[in-house]
């Protein structure tokens, strides 16, 4: 497509649409002058079993897309988590302020099932979520009509936007990652207590807000939760581009039951983050322990 602009449509949610559909749903994209599809590798649909991956409908899609003409972007979504993950560690469900634990469930956009997946401030599962991010890069890095990976389907969308009541997530992973965060963040307690207003005289005594009401602690939370999944696709894929997209911009005020205050979809903010994991990506031959200190910062 040289440096055309890219439009297109959103087309495959596994299972859906059926296989008998896709010549036909394929010739009329090209036919009203759409060039791109994006189709989605969710986790739960990808691997069934743990280590054991289900490529057959991508292969055959990704295939015939390049049959048509069409370009692809995957949209990797480890939201729709494989329900073995969840009896492996029903520790990291997504955790409300008020304790409320979320079990799997199917959701709108994941007829497979596995919404909301679990937090990711578990290492075991942020382990095995880049695992499956990067198998599927590493399947389809040499495609040519590929043109991006979408790593992030509506950040932190989920899964505020079907509980706008509910801040996440207060699991025991969450909270000793951000006293962590904090610590590399302001070095001492003192600067904490600057910033934030208050007067802690331990580590111990900190901890993420439960409510909205003070902006400092509240502002730290949700930057805390600003994550990036771009290392996993980039070691593996490194000459496609990597991104993410957002449901509404909160920069530009615009709101989806919680707006930026809560879902943190600031969108230049995500773009500056992917831009720095990559720096500290390209640098690894050169200066590794500056790599692993971008590793303890994201």
């Amino acid at each position: 497509m040289g440096d055309s602009v890219i439009f297109g449509t959103q087309y495959y949610r596994a299972p859906f649409p059926r296989r008998e559909l896709w010549e036909k749903d394929l010739d009329n994209i090209v036919a009203i002058g759409m060039n791109t599809v994006k189709l989605w590798s969710v986790w739960s649909w990808t691997e069934r079993d743990p280590g054991k991956f289900y490529f057959d409908d991508l292969d055959d899609l990704i295939e015939l897309c390049g049959r048509k003409g069409l370009q692809i972007v995957v949209n990797l979504v480890p939201e729709g988590a494989p329900y073995w993950l969840e009896r492996a560690h029903p520790d990291a469900r997504y955790t409300s302020h008020d304790g409320y634990a979320l079990e799997f469930s199917g959701a709108g956009n994941l007829p497979s099932g596995g919404w909301p997946g679990l937090c990711r401030d578990q290492p075991d599962v942020e382990d095995l979520s880049n695992r499956f991010l990067a198998t599927v890069a590493k399947r389809y890095a040499e495609v040519t009509h590929l043109v991006a990976f979408d790593v992030w389907n509506e950040p932190n969308l989920d899964p505020s936007f079907d509980y706008p009541d509910k801040i996440f997530c207060y699991c025991s992973h969450s909270r000793r990652k951000f006293t962590e965060w904090l610590l590399k963040r302001y070095q001492n307690l003192e600067a904490l207590n600057g910033t934030w207003n208050r007067a802690y005289s331990s580590w111990d005594d900190v901890k993420p807000p439960t409510r909205f009401g003070t902006y400092p602690d509240m502002i730290d939370w949700r930057h805390f939760w600003l994550e990036s999944r771009v290392r996993a696709v980039k070691r593996v894929a490194p000459s496609k581009a990597v991104a993410t997209h957002v449901p509404f911009s909160g920069y530009l005020g615009q709101e989806g039951k919680g707006g930026l205050g809560l879902t943190l979809s600031d969108e230049f903010l995500l773009a500056q983050k992917s831009r720095e994991v990559w720096a500290y990506q390209l640098s690894e031959v050169v200066d590794g322990k500056r790599l692993r200190a971008a590793r303890d910062e994201c």
